[in-house]
């Protein structure tokens, strides 16, 4: 009990990574216990060398340099690494952000408006996933953590037969794939 008991909610619970592709899909990370910080679930998860690792050698600039693109997270993934972004910030006060920086926080903004859709989705489909007390650990929800799996394995589903209802496809123009390619049918 001591492992899934937070101090800082003061609530036994889980806690994991969810990730959301362009296309609309998501895959989880965890659970792992709700005493973790956000950026030692992230260590954890070992989610940014898997990009950099999925990435090697596909993409060059025109000077011929690898590039990576990034996944984009709240501040526990301002820690200055290679595949993964959180919104550029002023360190000093009055100090503005150059231009680069300032374009980068604007398209980043619009992409967090997708993301809160998806999770929006994922509530609506799933009124278990939509409230505190469905995601914790207890006598009345013992199989929290399966039944968050089945529900992002269920709603990937959905968005493959229906299209990403959170505005994916309109902001990154990638549409899911087919049912019978996700499932490996």
């Amino acid at each position: 009990q001591q492992a899934f008991y937070s101090g800082y909610v003061k609530d036994h619970g889980i806690k994991v990574e969810t990730i959301f592709m362009p296309n609309g899909l998501s895959t989880l990370f965890g659970p792992v216990s709700a005493r973790w910080a956000d950026a030692g679930v992230l260590a954890m998860s070992n989610l940014n060398q898997f990009l950099v690792e999925l990435q090697r050698g596909c993409f060059l600039n025109e000077a011929g340099e690898e590039v990576y693109y990034c996944g984009f997270g709240d501040s526990a993934y301002n820690l200055g690494l290679q595949c993964l972004q959180s919104y550029y910030r002023e360190f000093n006060r009055g100090a503005d952000l150059d231009d680069a920086r300032a374009r980068c926080n604007a398209a980043m903004r619009s992409a967090r408006i997708t993301i809160e859709k998806n999770y929006g989705m994922v509530s609506t489909l799933f009124r278990i996933c939509c409230t505190k007390e469905g995601n914790k650990l207890a006598k009345k929800n013992p199989v929290a953590i399966e039944q968050l799996r089945v529900c992002h394995l269920l709603t990937n589903c959905y968005v493959c037969l229906n299209g990403d209802q959170a505005g994916s496809i309109n902001t990154f123009s990638i549409t899911p794939p087919r049912l019978e390619d996700y499932l490996a049918l």
